[in-house]
Protein backbone atom coordinates (compact mmCIF):
# COMPACT_ATOMS: atom_id res chain seq x y z
CA UNK A 1 0.00 0.00 0.00
CA UNK A 2 1.46 3.39 -0.71
CA UNK A 3 1.89 5.53 1.89
CA UNK A 4 -0.89 8.49 2.33
CA UNK A 5 -3.78 9.95 -0.02
CA UNK A 6 -3.82 10.91 -3.05
CA UNK A 7 -2.71 14.34 -4.41
CA UNK A 8 -4.79 13.90 -6.81
CA UNK A 9 -7.63 15.56 -5.56
CA UNK A 10 -9.28 17.61 -8.46
CA UNK A 11 -9.35 20.62 -7.24
CA UNK A 12 -6.25 21.94 -8.95
CA UNK A 13 -2.95 22.95 -7.41
CA UNK A 14 -3.32 23.72 -3.81
CA UNK A 15 -1.02 26.34 -1.88
CA UNK A 16 1.44 25.90 0.22
CA UNK A 17 2.70 22.03 1.92
CA UNK A 18 -0.16 19.99 3.75
CA UNK A 19 -0.97 20.32 7.03
CA UNK A 20 -1.96 17.22 9.55
CA UNK A 21 -3.98 16.32 12.22
CA UNK A 22 -3.48 13.44 14.20
CA UNK A 23 -6.67 11.94 15.34
CA UNK A 24 -6.78 9.56 18.89
CA UNK A 25 -7.28 5.90 17.85
CA UNK A 26 -10.71 5.68 18.66
CA UNK A 27 -12.32 8.64 16.41
CA UNK A 28 -13.41 8.04 13.04
CA UNK A 29 -15.01 8.30 10.05
CA UNK A 30 -18.21 9.38 11.96
CA UNK A 31 -16.72 12.00 14.38
CA UNK A 32 -14.97 13.90 11.44
CA UNK A 33 -18.42 13.69 9.09
CA UNK A 34 -20.20 15.06 12.46
CA UNK A 35 -17.61 17.85 12.24
CA UNK A 36 -17.73 18.68 8.82
CA UNK A 37 -21.03 19.30 8.79
CA UNK A 38 -20.54 21.81 11.63
CA UNK A 39 -17.74 22.78 10.27
CA UNK A 40 -19.06 23.61 6.51
CA UNK A 41 -16.94 20.77 4.55
CA UNK A 42 -19.04 19.38 1.99
CA UNK A 43 -17.77 15.75 0.86
CA UNK A 44 -16.56 15.70 -2.42
CA UNK A 45 -15.47 12.30 -2.97
CA UNK A 46 -14.41 8.82 -1.34
CA UNK A 47 -11.93 6.05 -1.86
CA UNK A 48 -12.25 2.59 0.01
CA UNK A 49 -9.00 0.80 1.47
CA UNK A 50 -7.11 -1.05 -1.28
CA UNK A 51 -3.72 -2.85 -2.20
CA UNK A 52 -2.52 0.76 -3.53
CA UNK A 53 -4.19 3.24 -1.19
CA UNK A 54 -5.32 3.60 2.16
CA UNK A 55 -9.24 4.61 2.98
CA UNK A 56 -9.85 8.33 2.77
CA UNK A 57 -12.87 10.57 2.45
CA UNK A 58 -12.11 13.88 0.81
CA UNK A 59 -13.67 17.41 1.78
CA UNK A 60 -13.40 20.89 0.50
CA UNK A 61 -14.26 23.39 2.90
CA UNK A 62 -17.45 25.59 1.52
CA UNK A 63 -16.82 29.13 4.35
CA UNK A 64 -16.01 30.98 1.27
CA UNK A 65 -17.47 31.23 -2.21
CA UNK A 66 -14.08 32.25 -3.71
CA UNK A 67 -12.39 29.69 -5.37
CA UNK A 68 -8.26 30.82 -4.71
CA UNK A 69 -9.56 30.22 -0.96
CA UNK A 70 -10.70 26.52 -1.70
CA UNK A 71 -9.24 24.20 1.13
CA UNK A 72 -9.42 20.32 0.83
CA UNK A 73 -9.83 18.12 3.82
CA UNK A 74 -8.78 14.34 3.64
CA UNK A 75 -9.61 12.39 6.08
CA UNK A 76 -7.52 9.23 6.00
CA UNK A 77 -8.00 5.30 7.91
CA UNK A 78 -4.23 4.82 7.27
CA UNK A 79 -3.64 0.90 8.13
CA UNK A 80 -0.08 1.05 6.40
CA UNK A 81 1.23 2.74 9.85
CA UNK A 82 -1.42 2.45 12.10
CA UNK A 83 -3.36 5.93 12.16
CA UNK A 84 -6.51 8.06 11.17
CA UNK A 85 -5.21 11.71 10.60
CA UNK A 86 -6.29 14.82 8.65
CA UNK A 87 -4.53 16.45 5.15
CA UNK A 88 -5.57 20.02 4.78
CA UNK A 89 -3.95 21.05 1.76
CA UNK A 90 -4.81 25.25 0.08
CA UNK A 91 -4.64 28.78 1.23
CA UNK A 92 -6.29 28.65 4.44
CA UNK A 93 -5.26 24.90 5.21
CA UNK A 94 -3.67 26.67 8.87
CA UNK A 95 -7.17 28.24 9.85
CA UNK A 96 -8.98 24.85 9.05
CA UNK A 97 -6.66 22.82 10.45
CA UNK A 98 -7.30 24.58 13.67
CA UNK A 99 -10.86 24.69 13.35
CA UNK A 100 -10.55 20.69 13.60
CA UNK A 101 -8.40 19.93 16.50
CA UNK A 102 -10.84 22.45 18.82
CA UNK A 103 -13.86 20.11 17.60
CA UNK A 104 -12.20 16.90 16.92
CA UNK A 105 -9.96 14.71 19.61
CA UNK A 106 -6.92 14.78 18.60
CA UNK A 107 -3.13 14.02 19.27
CA UNK A 108 -0.79 16.81 20.01
CA UNK A 109 3.36 17.06 18.87
CA UNK A 110 4.30 16.98 22.88
CA UNK A 111 2.00 13.89 23.55
CA UNK A 112 3.59 12.02 20.87
CA UNK A 113 6.94 12.78 21.73
CA UNK A 114 6.35 11.91 25.52
CA UNK A 115 4.70 8.46 24.48
CA UNK A 116 7.93 7.68 22.64
CA UNK A 117 10.46 9.02 25.35
CA UNK A 118 8.62 6.72 27.95
CA UNK A 119 8.19 3.84 25.06
CA UNK A 120 9.36 0.94 27.38
CA UNK A 121 10.63 -1.21 24.41
CA UNK A 122 11.31 -2.02 21.12
CA UNK A 123 7.76 -2.92 20.21
CA UNK A 124 6.02 0.13 22.17
CA UNK A 125 8.91 2.57 20.62
CA UNK A 126 7.91 1.20 17.00
CA UNK A 127 4.46 1.72 17.48
CA UNK A 128 5.29 5.46 19.08
CA UNK A 129 7.21 6.73 15.95
CA UNK A 130 4.23 7.30 13.33
CA UNK A 131 2.58 10.01 15.62
CA UNK A 132 5.67 11.77 15.92
CA UNK A 133 5.96 12.55 12.32
CA UNK A 134 1.80 12.92 11.85
CA UNK A 135 1.59 14.97 14.99
CA UNK A 136 4.34 17.27 14.17
CA UNK A 137 3.42 20.72 12.73
CA UNK A 138 5.40 23.43 10.62
CA UNK A 139 8.63 24.17 12.54
CA UNK A 140 8.99 21.21 14.62
CA UNK A 141 10.73 18.77 12.08
CA UNK A 142 14.21 19.51 13.88
CA UNK A 143 12.61 18.31 16.88
CA UNK A 144 10.66 15.78 15.14
CA UNK A 145 13.54 14.58 13.70
CA UNK A 146 15.85 14.65 17.56
CA UNK A 147 13.26 12.39 18.70
CA UNK A 148 13.09 10.21 15.99
CA UNK A 149 16.81 9.76 15.88
CA UNK A 150 17.08 8.82 19.26
CA UNK A 151 14.78 6.49 19.04
CA UNK A 152 16.54 5.15 16.05
CA UNK A 153 19.69 4.79 18.16
CA UNK A 154 18.16 2.92 21.56
CA UNK A 155 15.70 0.95 18.88
CA UNK A 156 15.79 -2.09 16.82
CA UNK A 157 15.22 -2.35 13.10
CA UNK A 158 11.37 -2.43 13.22
CA UNK A 159 11.73 0.93 15.11
CA UNK A 160 14.06 2.04 12.43
CA UNK A 161 11.86 0.63 9.69
CA UNK A 162 8.80 1.97 11.44
CA UNK A 163 11.17 5.80 11.20
CA UNK A 164 11.63 5.30 7.24
CA UNK A 165 7.37 4.82 7.42
CA UNK A 166 6.88 7.78 9.08
CA UNK A 167 9.35 9.62 7.42
CA UNK A 168 7.89 10.02 4.18
CA UNK A 169 4.61 11.67 5.28
CA UNK A 170 6.47 14.90 5.45
CA UNK A 171 9.40 15.38 3.34
CA UNK A 172 10.80 18.30 5.64
CA UNK A 173 14.99 18.59 5.12
CA UNK A 174 15.44 17.36 8.73
CA UNK A 175 13.94 14.24 8.29
CA UNK A 176 15.07 13.44 4.65
CA UNK A 177 18.42 13.73 6.75
CA UNK A 178 17.74 11.17 9.07
CA UNK A 179 16.47 9.12 5.71
CA UNK A 180 19.65 9.52 4.55
CA UNK A 181 21.64 8.92 7.86
CA UNK A 182 19.83 4.84 7.82
CA UNK A 183 20.31 4.43 4.27
CA UNK A 184 24.30 5.10 4.58
CA UNK A 185 24.53 3.78 8.39
CA UNK A 186 22.16 1.29 8.98
CA UNK A 187 23.58 -2.53 9.85
CA UNK A 188 20.38 -4.04 8.34
CA UNK A 189 20.13 -4.40 4.48
CA UNK A 190 16.32 -4.01 4.66
CA UNK A 191 16.05 -1.02 6.63
CA UNK A 192 18.81 0.33 3.95
CA UNK A 193 17.16 -0.46 1.15
CA UNK A 194 13.85 0.93 2.75
CA UNK A 195 15.43 4.15 3.26
CA UNK A 196 17.12 4.76 -0.36
CA UNK A 197 13.63 4.13 -1.82
CA UNK A 198 11.89 6.69 0.26
CA UNK A 199 14.32 9.02 -0.69
CA UNK A 200 14.42 8.20 -4.64
CA UNK A 201 10.11 8.35 -4.14
CA UNK A 202 10.40 12.07 -2.49
CA UNK A 203 12.81 12.61 -5.47
CA UNK A 204 10.25 12.17 -7.76
CA UNK A 205 7.30 14.12 -5.86
CA UNK A 206 9.97 17.35 -5.52
CA UNK A 207 10.41 16.60 -9.77
CA UNK A 208 6.64 16.47 -10.34
CA UNK A 209 5.49 19.30 -7.82
CA UNK A 210 8.38 21.44 -9.36
CA UNK A 211 10.64 21.68 -6.20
Amino acid sequence: MSPGPTDDDGEGEMEGPPLRVLLRPLSGADDVDDAALDLGWRLDRHWDASDERPYEDLYVDEQHDDAALTTTISYVDDTYIGARYLVVRGPRAREVADDARALLPTVGFDEAVAVLDAAADATARAAAVPPVALAAVEGEGARATAALREAARRGDDAVRRAIVRAATYTGWPELRTLLVELQEGAEDSDVRRLAAAALEGLRLQDAQEGR
